[in-house]
C-alpha cells in the first residue's frame, strides 16, 4: 500500500512539472500547440523505450 501512495505522489508531482515545462516551452516557441506536440512525442518516445527496452 505504501508503494501505491508513493507512486501517486510522484505522478502528481510529475503532472505539475510537465505543466510548467509545457508553459515555458510554449513561451519559448511562441506556440502552445507546437510545445504540446513536442512534449507529447518526447513522452511517447521515452514510454516506448521503457516498455520495449529499446536502447
Amino acid at each position: 500500500m505504501f508503494l501505491f501512495s508513493c507512486m501517486a505522489l510522484v505522478a502528481g508531482a510529475a503532472i505539475a512539472v510537465q505543466a510548467a515545462m509545457n508553459a515555458r516551452l510554449g513561451v519559448l516557441l511562441n506556440s502552445s500547440m507546437v510545445a504540446t506536440s513536442i512534449a507529447f512525442f518526447t513522452s511517447l518516445f521515452f514510454t516506448v523505450v521503457v516498455i520495449f527496452g529499446i536502447y
